[in-house]
């Protein structure tokens, strides 16, 4: 069984799915599966690895892009996680024109759209409900590869909901994996005396990185860091330093290593976004043993509100759990600990089998599917 992976898997794209593909494809086994994924630069040394994955090196320069939508004209059995760029498109497009359609599953892992998507979605969901506001093409090109798409694999029942309100009912639900070797809780009690803050993502206008100005200047005792790069992280280091608010950092984009132990030695983690679709870093937060603060506007799985953190709807309840949290490092302790215990579930280990098993039911499916047609056309 051979399967197109159109994901870039260079060891320094940290785009969020890209990591995804990554993890999976570095995980999975089984010997009758050929997974063959790109890479523009240096591939991810334990992708390149396994020995069921292929890896193509794409045309270097602006030509890669092209040469991506021509890996997806390979012959193949299917086609897993496709992209959401332009070139994902045409080279479906171009397979489709020339009828050599195959299994195209897709996953969904966040909503993109206007004010009137937003609107159906939080009729259905019974809560208000807000999707990451994008180009026109760019949703086009999203839901184009979402309707086309024989099966989609939502991360969040949520995001199941709404994938089969808006592309029709060929939904399954699966979770994404989270490293516990890297992830850990501290080894170190931590300090009594300074509280630390940590939220982790884009700085950028749909993250509401300013909350966490107001969140700094609100308690001054609690050292703030806010990890990632981004087209305001100027603007807000300038605001910071304007409201002279000594204890916030934006330290900018950290290795794997170095966010690992910034959220090692937190004591919470806090998401002030209204968009998500099931925040990685919220997974790696509760595998380091902390809460998490997080909206409840996504339905997050990786935050049961009250057990290992809590699901808020506005910015004053957010600044009053926080503030409870930081008052209370005995209930900081029990939430982290129930967090843990979650995250044993997540382990890549335990959750890329449940990918690979999947995947490879889907695709028998269709094939058995098209086998049946067959024979009933010849029957005729």
């Amino acid at each position: 069984m051979k399967i197109i992976v159109p994901r870039l898997v260079d060891v320094d794209n940290i785009n969020a799915q890209n990591l995804s593909a990554r993890s999976l494809l570095s995980s999975f086994t089984r010997e009758n599966c050929k997974w063959h994924c790109a890479c523009y630069g240096k591939p991810d040394p334990a992708v390149s690895a396994n020995p069921t994955v292929t890896v193509t090196r794409l045309a270097p320069w602006r030509a890669w892009p092209w040469h991506l939508a021509l890996f997806y004209q390979q012959s193949a059995d299917a086609i897993f996680y496709p992209g959401l760029e332009w070139y994902d498109r045409i080279g479906l497009q171009w397979r489709d024109r020339t009828r050599r359609s195959i299994p195209i599953i897709a996953t969904l892992e966040g909503l993109v759209g206007g004010s009137e998507r937003e609107e159906q979605l939080s009729r259905i969901a019974g809560h208000p409900v807000y999707c990451h506001r994008v180009s026109q093409q760019t949703s086009d090109t999203v839901d184009y590869v979402l309707q086309r798409a024989d099966h989609i694999i939502a991360i969040s029942p949520f995001l199941a909901k709404a994938a089969r309100a808006l592309y029709g009912d060929k939904c399954s639900v699966l979770p994404l994996g989270v490293d516990l070797a890297m992830y850990t809780p501290g080894s170190r009690p931590k300090s009594d005396q300074t509280k630390k803050v940590v939220s982790v993502g884009n700085v950028r206008r749909h993250k509401r990185p300013e909350v966490f100005l107001d969140l700094a200047q609100r308690f001054s005792d609690a050292q703030f860091c806010w990890i990632g790069d981004g087209d305001r992280r100027s603007e807000l280091i300038a605001a910071a330093a304007q409201r002279g608010l000594q204890n916030l950092r934006f330290p900018g984009r950290l290795t794997h290593a170095q966010k690992a132990e910034e959220l090692r030695t937190a004591d919470v983690f806090v998401m002030p976004s209204h968009s998500e679709g099931v925040p990685k870093v919220t997974q790696e937060a509760a595998a380091s043993g902390i809460p998490c603060i997080v909206f409840g506007y996504y339905e997050p799985p990786s935050v049961i509100d009250g057990q290992n953190g809590y699901l808020v709807w506005s910015d004053g309840e957010l600044e009053q759990r926080l503030g409870e949290l930081l008052e209370n490092p005995g209930l900081c302790a029990d939430m982290g600990g129930r967090g843990r215990d979650m995250a044993r579930a997540w382990d890549w280990s335990v959750v890329a089998p449940l990918w690979e098993h999947a995947l490879v039911k889907i695709i028998e499916g269709f094939a058995g599917a098209r086998t049946a047609k067959h024979a009933m056309g010849r029957l005729k």
